[in-house]
């Protein structure tokens, strides 16, 4: 039905890609024409941005504080994976899937997917889980109630056992037509989290947070279960320090967008990892640093002190750390794939780094893009532009 209903049915051009996108969530799929319209417009992002040549890398370290060794490259075309330890000692990311070809297909073969995983290939997520052979992509469902960009996962395993996901969403209503990325896109930015037994799907998520805080709004959340059973929901930087929402039960977050606390602690896309010693540990990259992987500590959740550089390489960015029952820290990050750079004819640039025609920098230690999916390939791209001529 769905391929009859392509085939036959004629539309005008979008005028946006947003528009493009109201359409797909109105009718669950795309006519022909608004497929190839969006086939010329992905082709232009993907030579105008590098978040689809981001590859996923792995180190580990005896005890967290300092990570060395060769980096193993374990997952491509994923973005902002966050590390997470099954019950049964199986390792797990959750990411942006950014495989260029995905929301094509996808919406070919199968939209209903998107209801599953977001706009995967533009703003979606991915998981796969490594039981001692490598990572494997596994089907994920969040039962999303709109159509969403799903982007910055994390995923934890709760003290009963059961699984939490959350993610920084944006829905269709509220993204930016005039640039591209979950971060431009108007506040509030959400932040949904959902729990399951089953870590590969969830019911329907609830929005914890809806930030308007900083220049951004916000992204990237952490989340952490505290020893008096409440939840402490970390992002960063807002604007120089990532900042704090705290809930009871993990259900019940409070009224408003302020939060609860300020860690004082100059943290791009934070991740906060409970030490089997005791304690709690936030690694981040620096805010103002791209390359430099750090990790501060805290006995209470409240009170956070930077302790240390744990990893530094300037290719890195977007660090994600867990720690295994042997008592092994596990670190991943991303690097862009310079073969990748090469074919699509683009130059990465840093967090932080401006490209042609690019607002000026911030200074340092001032708010750098957490994931640089719109910033660190030069200019924004606007989504109100028609596609390229044919033949450019």
């Amino acid at each position: 039905m769905f391929l009859l209903w392509m085939v036959g049915c004629a539309s005008s051009p979008p005028a946006t890609v947003v528009e493009l996108l109201e359409r797909l969530e109105r009718d669950r799929g795309l006519s022909s024409a608004d497929v190839a319209w969006l086939e010329t417009w992905m082709d232009r992002l993907h030579r105008e941005t590098t978040l689809h040549c981001d590859r996923t890398w792995r180190l580990s370290s005896r005890d967290g504080w300092q990570f060395s060794g060769t980096a193993e490259l374990v997952l491509g075309a994923s973005s902002v994976a966050d590390l997470a330890i099954l019950p049964d000692g199986r390792q797990a990311l959750v990411y942006n899937d950014t495989d260029p070809d995905r929301l094509l297909t996808v919406i070919r073969e199968d939209p209903d997917r998107l209801w599953a995983q977001g706009l995967v290939g533009y703003g979606g997520l991915g998981m796969a889980i490594d039981g001692g052979a490598g990572f494997e992509e596994v089907a994920l469902d969040l039962h999303l109630g709109e159509l969403q960009e799903a982007v910055d996962p994390d995923l934890g395993v709760r003290p009963d056992g059961t699984f939490r996901l959350a993610w920084f969403g944006v829905p269709v209503a509220s993204m930016n037509p005039d640039a591209h990325g979950p971060m431009a896109s108007h506040k509030p930015h959400r932040i949904y989290r959902t729990t399951s037994e089953d870590p590969l799907v969830y019911p329907e998520p609830r929005v914890a947070i809806a930030s308007t805080m900083g220049s951004t709004g916000g992204t990237d959340p952490t989340f952490l279960d505290l020893e008096d059973g409440s939840e402490l929901m970390l992002m960063g930087p807002l604007d120089h320090t990532a900042m704090g929402w705290r809930s009871a039960d993990g259900v019940n977050w409070p009224p408003g967008d302020a939060p609860s606390l300020d860690t004082r602690v100059p943290a791009a896309t934070p991740d906060g990892v409970r030490d089997p010693a005791g304690g709690y540990r936030l690694y981040y990259m620096k805010n103002g640093e791209p390359g430099s992987f750090w990790v501060a500590t805290s006995e209470d959740g409240v009170h956070w002190v930077p302790r240390r550089e744990v990893y530094r390489d300037s290719d890195a960015f977007n660090v994600s750390v867990a720690v295994d029952p042997q008592g092994t820290w596990w670190m991943v990050f991303n690097r862009s794939d310079r073969a990748c750079l090469e074919h699509w004819g683009v130059r990465r640039i840093r967090p932080g780094e401006p490209g042609p025609g690019a607002p000026p920098t911030p200074p340092l230690g001032g708010p750098v893009p957490p994931h640089g999916g719109q910033f660190r390939n030069g200019a924004e791209l606007p989504l109100h532009s028609a596609p390229p001529p044919e033949g450019r």
